[in-house]
């Protein structure tokens, strides 16, 4: 029982049990056959993941208090009987076993003694996951179920005709090639050009069942909402499905009799937005990748680099509304058995191109400092792509141009500066009659970044819809952003809290943009947007604030019994300047009551204490 005021009354009553296992057997051989150094492997592994989510299996009822269909007051109602909703539903095992195979080939060829080749080639296969009961489905337009025939027409399951045996169907094609070289063009070992190239996959396991569990016929769930009623005050606690006249799912039946009527169960429209889908055609992920670096040694134990770096990523995972509005229709393509599919779907790509360079330090004696060692690097980069994953900020992309949203990752840092090292003190040598204990053994490690903020975005805040196909005409609302309305986003200093009048009447908070420059676009609310239309925004074109940290560790180590065992003392500051770091606005809604606000930073000065033996 779940209360608007906070109370809630009973045990959790989410629970699960994962026994993940790998069986795995790797082999590799190696030949060197005169400038070449051949290698030769394969690996074989059985993955299952077998778990089981216990979520809601008795049922939750939920009083909201104002607004509500009792009296206003959620302990009142709770007396009275007169409750809002009531959730249930069942066990949703899950038992996702999978087959991986794997072989390369690769040879490392001394063509001179200054340039190296390595080529290689590697294969990769891993079968679809598939549930060893064949609780799994998939949506392929036209098809009828001879597993379930009372199944609306296009959701069809394993053993199906023309339906594959796991969540999609297999790919065969995942070979990777690679080549990569070292060259040092003047032959004196100072100066080293480096590069490569090389195709690689990703695989597809494990988690992807974890989103499909608890779905019908598999297991039963339902969500009842009340209406206000005589009736619903006497009844609704002891008989919530009678109350809601709502046909009663459980106990389920597993597995559900092939004649399963899915009709009196509640399971049509199958796919409310509720369920989650995978396409059957989903394949596996792929990255080229690419760099070319030089190397040269400037001095003794100093060594600077300059290098890029980019990659070209394909296929990678989103979600996707699989049955859209058919555009300028209140029609979805796959008819009125279904509302919209909230699919896996492997439809974003993405791209990196970085300059990465670096001054590295090796540790050494340096005149009247003492022993020293450092690194610092800076990296100028973009990284852009259509959507930044299933899990990111925003998860889902457009229903009909996959690239409409293409821009500024959600995880794009344009600029890092970075400086780590360790110095060992000098008070041995400074204080030379000292107690060795006491004076040897003294080190500092710094760690210093400075980092240009991550992108922000302002979506319109629109909320899916069963029957409206929303401004772009395809239904797919929760990708729509604002509009800008001013040709510079206004940003303030989120140390000051300030008052702005918003959208939602007088806002205070420590505002890091002005909310009042993003309005939505009036085609909205007339309803005459053009057909395609996801607002005038770009995704992720502003940003959020700087970063800037320092840690600092002090080590003691001291020597107990010769060097045979070591007494190491630490003491370690985190954010040791103890400035306040700001993290990005999280509210990404133009309709959110924080739109534009920081509502938290990140951790403060923090000190922690080690003591080491080593023998």
């Amino acid at each position: 029982m779940y209360f608007n005021s906070g109370l809630s009354i009973g045990f959790d009553p989410n629970v699960n049990w994962k026994a993940d296992n790998t069986y795995a057997l790797t082999d590799t051989l190696t030949w060197n056959r005169g400038r070449h150094t051949l290698k030769f492997g394969g690996r074989f592994a059985i993955m299952q993941e077998n778990s089981v989510y216990a979520y809601q299996t008795n049922g939750s009822f939920w009083l909201y208090g104002p607004g509500s269909v009792g009296s206003g007051n959620d302990l009142a109602d709770f007396l009275f009987g007169t409750v809002d909703e009531y959730y249930q539903a069942s066990k949703a095992p899950s038992n996702e076993h999978q087959k991986q195979y794997s072989a390369f080939a690769q040879d490392e060829w001394k063509v001179t003694p200054r340039l190296t080749l390595t080529l290689g080639l590697r294969y990769e296969y891993t079968s679809p996951e598939t549930d060893k009961r064949g609780f799994s489905f998939t949506i392929l337009p036209g098809l009828q179920s001879t597993r379930f025939v009372n199944a609306p027409t296009s959701l069809v399951f394993p053993g199906d005709k023309g339906a594959p045996k796991g969540w999609y169907f297999s790919d065969y094609k995942n070979f990777a090639p690679r080549i990569g070289f070292a060259w040092d063009p003047f032959g004196n070992g100072k100066t080293s050009l480096r590069g490569g190239f090389g195709l690689f996959y990703d695989t597809l396991n494990g988690w992807m069942s974890d989103w499909a569990t608890d779905e019908p016929p598999f297991a039963g769930s339902a969500d009842l909402f009340f209406n206000p009623s005589p009736n619903a005050a006497n009844t609704t606690l002891s008989d919530p499905y009678g109350t809601a006249q709502s046909p009663d799912p459980f106990p389920s039946q597993i597995p559900p009799p092939q004649n399963v009527d899915f009709n009196s169960l509640g399971l049509i429209p199958f796919g409310n937005g509720s369920n989650n889908f995978v396409d059957p055609h989903l394949k596996t992920p792929y990255i080229y990748q690419y760099n070319l670096s030089v190397q040269r040694q400037l001095g003794n134990g100093l060594m600077a680099e300059v290098g890029y770096a980019g990659s070209s990523s394909h296929k990678l995972l989103t979600w996707l509304d699989a049955n859209p509005f058919i555009l300028g229709t209140t029609n979805r393509i796959l008819g009125p058995n279904f509302g919209y599919l909230t699919t896996f779907a492997g439809m974003n790509n993405a791209n990196y191109n970085g300059l990465l360079t670096s001054l590295t330090k090796r540790a050494t004696e340096v005149r009247y400092l003492g022993n020293l060692f450092f690194t610092v690097a800076y990296t100028w980069s973009h990284n852009l792509d259509n959507g930044s994953g299933f899990n990111s900020r925003n998860t889902q992309i457009a229903s009909y141009n996959h690239h409409v949203l293409y821009g500024n990752s959600d995880f794009d840092i344009r600029q890092r500066l970075t400086f780590s090292g360790g110095w060992e003190l000098p008070f041995a040598k400074a204080w030379t009659n000292g107690p060795k204990r006491l004076t040897t053994g003294w080190s500092l490690f710094p760690i210093v970044f400075a980092q240009s903020g991550i992108p922000l975005d302002a979506l319109a805040g629109l909320h899916e819809s069963q029957s409206k196909p929303g401004p772009s005409g395809a239904g797919d609302r929760e990708v729509v952003r604002a509009d800008q309305v001013t040709p510079s986003i206004h940003t303030f200093d989120p140390h000051q809290v300030q008052t702005l009048n918003t959208i939602n009447g007088p806002v205070t908070g420590n505002f890091w943009f002005d909310p009042n420059d993003f309005q939505l676009d009036p085609c909205i609310a007339a309803g005459n947007c053009p057909l395609g239309f996801y607002g005038t925004f770009q995704r992720n074109s502003f940003r959020g604030p700087r970063r800037v940290n320092m840690d600092l560790a002090l080590e003691k180590a001291t020597n107990l019994v010769g060097e045979r065992a070591k007494l190491i003392f630490r003491a370690e500051a985190f954010n040791i300047l103890n400035h306040t770091e700001f993290r990005p606005p999280s509210a990404t809604s133009f309709t959110s009551g924080t739109f534009g606000q920081i509502t938290g930073t990140y951790d403060p000065r923090i000190l922690q204490l080690a003591l080491k033996l080593t023998f």
